[in-house]
C-alpha cells in the first residue's frame, strides 16, 4: 500500500487542524472489521474478539494513541523514540502523542499491526485485563 499518496489525500482533506487527529484516528479504528468500542481507563478503546488492542483520547492540541503490539513490533517501535514512547508500566504497550497530520498518518501501519496481532491471538481465551499483560 502506498502510504505517501493516502497521507497527502489526508492532508488536502483535514489540513492542519489539530481537533480533527482524534476523530480520524477514531474513524480508522473504527474501519476494521469486528471492532467493539468502550470507555476505559480515559481511553476509548477498541477491542476485537474481546481483546483490546488500542486505545486513544483527546490531548489539548493532539491526541494520545496507544496500541498493544507484538513483542518484536514493540521493540522496533521504541526504536523510534520521536513518535513511540513505552505506555506506564505495561508489558508491550506503546504510546504516541499525535499532534500534526503527519503523525496520524505514521500511525496508520501501526493500527494496522496492533489490530492484526489481537486478531492472531483470536484462539486464546478472552482476556478483559489483557491491557495489564
Amino acid at each position: 500500500m502506498n502510504r505517501g499518496k493516502e497521507g497527502g489525500k489526508f492532508l488536502k482533506k483535514h489540513g492542519k487542524n489539530p481537533n480533527q487527529h482524534f476523530e480520524k484516528l477514531v474513524a480508522r479504528f473504527s474501519e476494521l472489521p469486528e471492532i467493539e468500542k468502550k470507555s476505559m481507563f480515559g481511553y476509548e478503546s477498541f477491542f476485537t474478539h474481546g481483546r483490546c488492542f488500542g486505545g486513544i483520547r483527546p490531548l489539548g492540541t493532539g491526541t494520545s494513541v496507544v496500541l498493544k503490539l507484538s513483542h518484536n513490533d514493540y521493540t522496533k517501535a521504541v526504536k523510534n523514540p520521536s513518535l513511540f514512547s513505552p505506555f506506564r508500566n505495561t508489558k508491550d504497550w506503546v504510546e504516541c502523542k499525535a499532534t500534526s497530520p503527519k503523525d496520524v498518518i505514521k500511525l496508520m501501519p501501526w493500527i494496522e499491526l496492533s489490530y492484526s496481532y489481537a486478531c492472531s491471538k483470536r484462539g486464546a481465551p478472552p482476556n478483559f485485563l489483557n491491557f495489564l499483560d
